[in-house]
């Protein structure tokens, strides 16, 4: 672009862009002053239903309508929100069908503006169901492990261990009990605070309380070895004798600190079943009892075969 061409643009540059302004505010008037139709949506609100039903299923969030007004006053009605609202004085449980008109828009006073059509649902069907409360017991749901060292030494326990549950028969007559939101129990203390995870359900349902306090039984694990436990031959045939190598055992468990404090060679029993063996050399995996099996493991048991001989009665 040539100096002469910049220099011919940008003289009188304020009252070219003053020129400017006034044209946009002239044109923004005349604009606004017409009478023109514009489609709107409005949003939709039941009212009128009896306190003892609700409804099953979600009602269309929002209606489209055509509106006629100058371009001002619709523009204002749409800042304003007008509604659509939904008379259900009377029903009763089940289907229920309307058909929207414009009298039902709820529009601000004085708006000069009037709906001239409703577009789009025109007929709107709701579910209508009686509205009930249930109790229901609450189910802990658990993600991640203990921490290193720990485990749980029972159930985990939920105050309260119920929960009332508001909403729809038909939807609250399908569950038997509610869940709370993840509990880690990598990172759980001995007590932690959970939300309800909100049951399946096409409509919110409210729950009484909405939160459940969990309490949580740690208890502190180690392993133990427990070395020369003796080998006890069982079954063995009569007039038969037997010759074990080696005849003891080294036994590695886990369980409760407390629990293993004590435990001893004599408190773990290891025994071979020979019953039904014949005269020779044979290589047998060990059983193992221990004291509260409920709560220790067994680990590993060294050797993990023994060498048992059967020879016939002595001479």
């Amino acid at each position: 672009m040539t100096p002469s061409v910049v220099s011919a643009l940008t003289r009188h540059l304020p009252l070219k862009l003053l020129a400017l302004f006034l044209g946009l505010v002239v044109y923004a008037h005349v604009y606004t002053e017409q009478e023109r139709v514009s489609v709107l949506r409005a949003p939709l609100r039941v009212v009128g239903l009896s306190p003892n039903l609700v409804l099953s299923e979600p009602a269309p969030q929002s209606v489209e309508l055509s509106a006629r007004g100058k371009g001002k006053q619709v523009l204002k009605l749409r800042m304003q929100n007008p509604e659509i609202l939904v008379d259900l004085s009377g029903v009763h449980p089940g289907k229920v069908q309307r058909m929207l008109s414009p009298a039902d828009v709820a529009l601000p006073p004085e708006t000069g503006v009037s709906v001239t059509e409703i577009l789009e649902p025109r007929m709107v069907e709701f579910s209508v169901d009686t509205l009930v409360d249930r109790t229901l017991d609450v189910r802990v749901t658990q993600v991640g492990t203990p921490p290193r060292g720990f485990e749980l030494d029972g159930p985990i326990r939920v105050t309260p261990a119920s929960v009332r549950v508001r909403g729809p028969l038909s939807v609250l007559e399908t569950l038997t009990q509610v869940v709370t939101r993840p509990l880690d129990l990598e990172d759980a203390g001995d007590e932690a605070t959970l939300g309800i995870a909100p049951p399946e359900s096409p409509v919110p349902l409210a729950t009484t309380p909405a939160t459940v306090t969990v309490h949580l039984p740690w208890i502190q694990v180690v392993t133990r070895t427990v070395p020369g436990v003796p080998i006890e031959l069982r079954g063995l045939g009569r007039n038969h004798v037997a010759r074990l190598e080696p005849d003891t055992a080294q036994v590695a468990v886990s369980g409760p600190a407390a629990l293993l404090g004590d435990l001893r060679p004599g408190s773990v029993e290891v025994w071979l079943d020979l019953a039904g063996l014949s005269p020779g050399r044979h290589l047998l995996t060990p059983e193992v009892l221990l004291p509260t099996p409920e709560k220790i493991r067994l680990l590993s048991v060294r050797p993990a075969r023994f060498l048992v001989e059967i020879g016939g009665p002595p001479r």
